[in-house]
């Protein structure tokens, strides 16, 4: 009992409060302020550690020594003290207890001022949904430029460890590394991506040594939730990654780990050559150039070389070996049987070493992709998906797999999704808005085409997408306007110089089209301009050249039945095709059964009934299964028009090419077209060609361009070259 009294007599207690509240203060200022001035972690454990050491050695000092008004003087051992000295020690009591109190309420204004500023963790925790994240790609602040690759390499890695975190939703690589370079505002990023969070940093690698600095920021306030430095040897790389990660899934009061899942983790390789060569061949087939593709092919050789088990860099040779084959998908000239079985032997091996790796069944995905096996693709992105849901290529891929097989609905809620989670990639934005159209929403394919010119305002890609949303309803002439500035700009693309030769033919500008052999519409074009002779000899030296384009050979069957050659037009049926399940497996759903109209048409002819109904049937059932997907432009009701003239339902062809006209078909060559043959005497019909006309003639008249009625007429019965 007397050591109490004498541990209050000597304000030991009130030192020790005081202490402890004061320690508290400067740690929770050290662990906020230290990391934004880049000090290491190792300052703020410094910190508490002093800190730790200095608490007995105050309690010591307050037992021998007292604060008087005299100044420190030595405290008096004799309990029994003069008034004087018993007023001091009260004194000192006092201010004792006073700054308590004052610590008190620096440590409550402290902590009221950090729950208003910093984010309501536990707000973010019960908030139902993932939360919303993006990874930009960290700067290079090494000496040399051409390190970026690993900071890249280093940042992409980063993203795919918290995609893998269920309650998370972090933003596709392309979207958030699109904003590499650019001097975008936290607000304005965070703005476009649609996230609460993003995550930046820099990497300074010299030598055997690393530095990263990352921060991780509220983008409402720019507050930074949490920030750290990480000094490392090279070799602790995949460490620092996996801490950055749990750091952040603290920070955000999310759990690392879902019941019933491993940690997130990514491939590791003691060979930090082969880390390095891999990561520069990610960068270069991320490029997807031909030159590029080849050089990452180099690079992944050596990196096996050195770690032959290394599953990352046999997925990536895989992907850069499909992506070189001779494919519609791809960006090179080697065979694809040749392709697919050198990447069917990386993938092997990847799988073997991995079977968790997300890039290995993304790949696989591909390879059925290209092998049009959609079922079996769609099975590896889904896989590929659910180890990593924000793997742009997958996400990618899955949504072409689906519209590739004819799923419209599919794919365009595939597309919306990928939109979410990957708002700036552009070649998903494009497909939706082609999406949109085959679905019949061409006003809504407008908007997602205004939003790619607005966020790519140099590419042609919003406009050439806006002409063909604008075609799609019959406006013409402003789809004209809006194909010119994407000409302006790619005037060699060619998916651009397709669209625009849409245009050109709904306009009747033939004269235009006749310059543009590679055009779809080149046959027809010379055909209704008289240059029959000259428009069979251009179209069957690229078919023979090219047997393998599919705009091509639709073209070429076009000419002929424009041309009315119906048994050449057979011929060329038999020989490259000679069933409707190949020239359905050849074009697949890009034409919207456009193709087998010709073929009816000159089967009906020429009395092959058993052949037309052969085909019927097999159009039948196509058009079927695209009508349940969804398809509803008037380019599908057109064809529905066709299929329906052909089996002698008149008055429904009739109502359905009303409805296409209604919806925005055009076509100067209406009069004309055989799959309507059957029509041509009908009043019905000519009155709805007359209108067809007169709404092309209205178009026509507000670019300035004369009626175009007469030099049909004057082409169309002219048997030869003019």
């Amino acid at each position: 009992m007397h050591f109490l009294v004498e541990l209050k007599r000597r304000h030991v207690l009130r030192v020790a409060v005081a202490y402890a509240v004061t320690s508290w203060v400067l740690i929770e200022v050290a662990d906020t302020i230290f990391p934004r001035l880049a000090l290491p972690e190792w300052t703020v454990t410094l910190v508490i550690a002093l800190l730790a050491i200095g608490f007995p050695l105050a309690l010591v000092l307050s037992w021998f020594f007292e604060l008087t008004p005299e100044g420190v003087h030595r405290t008096a051992s004799d309990p029994t003290l003069a008034a004087e000295t018993h007023a001091s020690l009260k004194m000192t009591g006092r201010r004792l207890d006073y700054l308590v109190i004052a610590l008190l309420s620096i440590a409550v204004g402290y902590f009221f001022w950090e729950s208003r500023l910093r984010p309501d963790e536990s707000a973010v925790a019960a908030t139902p949904g993932p939360v919303a994240v993006a990874v930009l790609p960290f700067a290079n602040i090494s000496s040399e430029p051409d390190q970026e690759y690993f900071s890249d390499g280093l940042s992409e890695d980063i993203l795919n460890l918290l995609a893998q975190i269920p309650e998370l939703r972090v933003t596709a690589r392309t979207s958030s590394f699109s904003f590499k370079g650019k001097n975008a505002s936290i607000a304005e990023i965070a703005h476009t991506l649609g996230v609460t969070h993003i995550l930046e940093g820099g990497v300074r690698k010299a030598g055997d040594r690393l530095r990263i600095t990352a921060q991780l920021i509220k983008t409402d306030d720019g507050f930074h939730l949490w920030s750290a430095s990480y000094d490392r040897r090279l070799e602790d790389v995949f460490a620092v990654q996996s801490e950055i990660a749990a750091a952040i899934a603290a920070a955000l009061r999310v759990k690392l780990v879902a019941p019933g899942r491993a940690r997130p983790a990514l491939p590791k390789t003691d060979s930090l050559a082969t880390y390095e060569r891999y990561l520069q061949a990610h960068r270069l087939v991320q490029g997807r150039t031909r030159q590029g593709l080849e050089a990452a092919q180099t690079l992944l050789a050596a990196a096996l070389e050195l770690d032959q088990d290394y599953a990352p860099a046999y997925a990536e040779a895989a992907k850069a070996t499909l992506l070189l084959a001779h494919s519609p998908f791809a960006y090179g000239e080697t065979p694809f049987e040749q392709a697919s079985a050198a990447a069917k032997e990386y993938l092997d091996r990847a799988l073997e070493l991995d079977p968790e790796l997300a890039e290995a069944h993304a790949v696989t995905g591909l390879l059925y992709l290209f092998s049009q096996e959609w079922e079996r693709s769609e099975a590896a992105l889904a896989r590929a998906l659910e180890l990593n849901p924000s793997l742009s290529d997958a996400l990618n891929w899955r949504a072409l797999g689906i519209s590739s097989a004819g799923r419209l609905r599919d794919a365009v809620a595939a597309r919306r999704s990928l939109a979410e989670l990957d708002p700036l990639n552009l070649s998903n934005l494009a497909s939706l808005s082609v999406s949109l159209i085959l679905s019949g929403r061409s006003a809504e394919a407008s908007t997602v085409a205004q939003r790619l010119q607005q966020r790519f305002p140099d590419l042609p890609n919003g406009f050439i997408r806006q002409a063909e949303a604008l075609l799609n309803v019959g406006r013409l002439a402003e789809a004209h306007t809006a194909a010119g500035q994407a000409l302006a700009m790619a005037l060699a693309d060619p998916a651009v110089a397709v669209s625009a030769s849409l245009i050109d033919y709904a306009l009747g500008e033939f004269e235009q089209l006749a310059g543009r052999p590679a055009s779809r519409f080149y046959g027809p074009a010379q055909v209704a301009l008289g240059h029959l002779d000259e428009a069979m000899e251009q179209i069957s030296a690229q078919a023979a050249v090219a047997p393998e384009d599919s705009d091509t050979a639709f073209g070429l069957l076009c000419t002929l039945s424009a041309a009315d050659r119906p048994v050449e037009l057979l011929d060329y049926y038999r020989e490259a095709w000679d069933s409707p399940a190949a020239l359905a497996d050849y074009f697949g759903y890009d034409m919207l059964t456009a193709e087998t109209a010709p073929i009816a048409a000159a089967q009906h002819s020429l009395g092959h009934t058993e052949a037309l109904a052969e085909t019927l049937a097999a159009w039948a059932e196509r058009l079927a299964f695209m009508r349940e997907q969804g398809y509803a432009s008037s380019d599908f009701v057109i064809q529905e028009a066709h299929y329906q003239a052909l089996t002698g339902e008149r008055e429904a062809a009739l109502a359905k090419l009303t409805v296409a006209i209604d919806l925005g078909f055009r076509d100067p060559l209406l009069a004309h077209d055989p799959a309507f043959v059957t029509l041509a005497g009908e009043p019905a019909f000519q009155s709805l060609v007359q209108r067809n006309l007169d709404l092309i003639d209205a178009e026509r008249a507000k670019l300035g361009l004369a009626p175009l009625l007469r030099a049909l007429e004057n082409g169309l019965t002219s048997d030869g070259d003019q």
